[in-house]
Protein backbone atom coordinates (compact mmCIF):
# COMPACT_ATOMS: atom_id res chain seq x y z
CA UNK A 1 0.00 0.00 0.00
CA UNK A 2 1.49 3.42 -0.84
CA UNK A 3 1.63 6.06 2.25
CA UNK A 4 -1.96 7.84 0.98
CA UNK A 5 -3.66 4.49 1.48
CA UNK A 6 -2.61 4.23 4.63
CA UNK A 7 -3.68 7.85 5.72
CA UNK A 8 -6.90 7.56 3.93
CA UNK A 9 -7.64 4.27 5.60
CA UNK A 10 -6.52 5.61 8.80
CA UNK A 11 -8.90 8.87 8.87
CA UNK A 12 -11.53 6.53 7.37
CA UNK A 13 -11.32 4.46 10.37
CA UNK A 14 -11.44 7.75 12.50
CA UNK A 15 -14.73 8.47 11.27
CA UNK A 16 -16.01 5.39 11.78
CA UNK A 17 -15.77 5.66 15.50
CA UNK A 18 -18.44 7.71 15.50
CA UNK A 19 -20.91 5.08 13.84
CA UNK A 20 -22.05 6.60 11.00
CA UNK A 21 -25.29 5.58 9.77
CA UNK A 22 -23.37 4.03 6.88
CA UNK A 23 -19.98 2.19 5.65
CA UNK A 24 -17.86 4.96 4.51
CA UNK A 25 -17.01 4.50 1.49
CA UNK A 26 -14.23 6.09 -1.44
CA UNK A 27 -15.28 7.50 -4.78
CA UNK A 28 -16.91 10.26 -5.60
CA UNK A 29 -20.15 8.85 -6.10
CA UNK A 30 -22.09 9.03 -2.52
CA UNK A 31 -24.35 5.50 -2.73
CA UNK A 32 -28.40 6.43 -1.85
CA UNK A 33 -28.22 5.95 1.86
CA UNK A 34 -24.19 6.32 1.79
CA UNK A 35 -21.32 8.51 3.14
CA UNK A 36 -18.52 9.15 0.87
CA UNK A 37 -15.03 10.78 0.69
CA UNK A 38 -12.56 11.74 -1.92
CA UNK A 39 -9.38 13.07 -1.76
CA UNK A 40 -7.86 16.15 -3.54
CA UNK A 41 -4.45 16.28 -5.18
CA UNK A 42 -1.92 16.75 -2.06
CA UNK A 43 0.58 19.70 -1.37
CA UNK A 44 3.84 19.44 -0.58
CA UNK A 45 6.73 21.05 1.06
CA UNK A 46 9.95 18.92 0.90
CA UNK A 47 12.89 18.52 3.42
CA UNK A 48 16.72 17.97 2.45
CA UNK A 49 16.25 14.13 3.91
CA UNK A 50 13.24 13.88 1.69
CA UNK A 51 10.74 13.88 4.63
CA UNK A 52 7.74 15.75 3.77
CA UNK A 53 5.28 17.73 5.33
CA UNK A 54 1.74 17.29 3.19
CA UNK A 55 -1.47 18.62 3.56
CA UNK A 56 -4.46 16.86 1.88
CA UNK A 57 -7.91 17.89 1.31
CA UNK A 58 -10.55 15.58 1.32
CA UNK A 59 -14.07 16.07 0.48
CA UNK A 60 -16.21 14.70 2.69
CA UNK A 61 -20.51 13.51 1.48
CA UNK A 62 -23.32 12.04 2.21
CA UNK A 63 -26.64 11.05 0.93
CA UNK A 64 -29.90 10.03 3.24
CA UNK A 65 -33.69 10.48 2.93
CA UNK A 66 -33.64 11.67 6.24
CA UNK A 67 -32.36 15.19 5.87
CA UNK A 68 -31.37 15.51 9.60
CA UNK A 69 -29.64 11.85 9.84
CA UNK A 70 -27.11 13.03 6.59
CA UNK A 71 -26.44 16.13 8.75
CA UNK A 72 -25.65 15.03 12.45
CA UNK A 73 -23.20 12.11 10.96
CA UNK A 74 -21.40 14.11 9.12
CA UNK A 75 -21.27 16.78 11.83
CA UNK A 76 -20.55 14.14 14.27
CA UNK A 77 -17.16 13.10 12.06
CA UNK A 78 -16.50 17.11 11.29
CA UNK A 79 -16.38 17.15 15.67
CA UNK A 80 -14.62 13.81 16.36
CA UNK A 81 -11.66 14.46 13.55
CA UNK A 82 -11.32 18.46 14.93
CA UNK A 83 -11.31 17.96 18.27
CA UNK A 84 -8.62 15.14 19.02
CA UNK A 85 -5.42 15.86 20.00
CA UNK A 86 -4.00 12.13 18.88
CA UNK A 87 -3.99 10.53 15.08
CA UNK A 88 -3.16 7.86 14.04
CA UNK A 89 1.12 7.35 12.86
CA UNK A 90 3.16 4.61 11.28
CA UNK A 91 6.65 4.07 10.32
CA UNK A 92 6.00 5.77 6.71
CA UNK A 93 3.72 9.04 8.18
CA UNK A 94 2.20 10.55 10.95
CA UNK A 95 -1.15 12.84 11.09
CA UNK A 96 -0.62 16.08 13.49
CA UNK A 97 -3.64 17.42 12.38
CA UNK A 98 -7.10 17.58 10.91
CA UNK A 99 -9.51 20.33 10.74
CA UNK A 100 -12.56 21.68 9.18
CA UNK A 101 -11.96 23.86 5.28
CA UNK A 102 -15.77 23.75 5.21
CA UNK A 103 -18.71 22.76 7.53
CA UNK A 104 -21.39 20.30 6.67
CA UNK A 105 -23.75 22.10 4.08
CA UNK A 106 -27.13 20.98 1.94
CA UNK A 107 -25.51 20.35 -1.51
CA UNK A 108 -28.92 19.49 -2.98
CA UNK A 109 -32.30 17.34 -3.06
CA UNK A 110 -32.53 14.54 -5.32
CA UNK A 111 -35.91 13.29 -7.36
CA UNK A 112 -35.93 9.95 -4.96
CA UNK A 113 -36.16 12.33 -2.16
CA UNK A 114 -32.47 11.55 -1.14
CA UNK A 115 -30.48 14.90 0.70
CA UNK A 116 -27.23 15.55 -0.29
CA UNK A 117 -24.55 17.16 2.02
CA UNK A 118 -21.36 17.89 1.58
CA UNK A 119 -18.31 19.38 3.87
CA UNK A 120 -14.49 18.87 3.38
CA UNK A 121 -11.49 18.60 6.10
CA UNK A 122 -7.90 19.57 5.67
CA UNK A 123 -5.66 16.15 6.97
CA UNK A 124 -1.81 17.47 7.70
CA UNK A 125 0.53 14.91 7.71
CA UNK A 126 4.49 14.49 7.80
CA UNK A 127 5.79 11.75 5.13
CA UNK A 128 8.90 10.47 6.23
CA UNK A 129 11.41 10.09 3.67
CA UNK A 130 13.71 6.27 2.69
Amino acid sequence: MSVYSDVLNSVIELMEETKPYARIVVGSNVPANGICVLPTPATSRAFLDKNTDMEWIIALNGKNADQLTVFEALSRIHTLLTRRKDYPSDSNYQIYDISTVAGPRLIGRQENDQWIYGSSLRIRFYMRGE
